[in-house]
């Protein structure tokens, strides 16, 4: 998988709505961006389902939401109807952008060899840098880890902005705060 404060590699694909897709388009918005290994299992519904489930938290941090996935364009407007996704699902059939990311590997079961997506996510800030990733991740939890993540990322951001005046006020009153509590 591509290196946490590297550059993004680009890509251009198509969505379920027949848009097209360039990461370039994105820029100034930080981009979750998930890998689904095909969009009709068990596991990629599962990790669907929580990215839907908790797509409000997302937008409140002024993150996109991007999936990529190798199935048909068929299967990912299927998929994105059922389960009515509020973000962009983008075809990537000829793996270009899954090799791209590091995520398109081969794996060896019972002696045959096949190519398959690493059920992978990452994290790119506003000007186009890989801030976080997460390999091999769990369908059911892995929202909770970004989004926890992203949240603090927000925190420190905000603390930052504050001057040094609003700083030392906040400190002030967290010291006040814990001796009450003392007592």
């Amino acid at each position: 998988m591509i290196e946490k404060n590297k550059m993004a590699p680009s890509f251009c694909l198509e969505s379920q709505n027949h848009t097209w897709i360039n990461l370039e388009q994105l820029r100034g918005k930080k981009v979750f961006l998930f890998f689904l290994p095909k969009s009709n299992c068990l596991s990629d519904q599962v990790q669907l389902m929580s990215y839907v489930s908790e797509y409000r938290r997302f937008l409140k941090l002024n993150v996109e939401v991007i999936g990529i996935c190798g199935s048909p364009m068929e299967d990912i407007q299927e998929i994105a109807f059922y389960f009515k996704l509020p973000f962009l699902l983008l075809e990537d059939r000829n793996h270009l952008a899954r090799e791209a990311y590091g995520v398109w590997r081969e794996k060896v079961t019972y002696g045959i060899r096949r190519s398959i997506t690493s059920r992978s996510t990452l994290v790119i800030d506003e000007s186009g840098i890989v801030i976080k990733t997460y390999k091999r991740i769990k369908a059911e939890s892995n929202v909770q880890e970004v989004l926890e993540f992203l949240e603090q990322l927000a925190e420190k951001n905000a603390w930052r902005q504050l001057s040094r005046r609003e700083k030392e006020k906040i400190r002030k009153e967290k010291t006040h705060d814990q001796q009450e509590k003392r007592s």
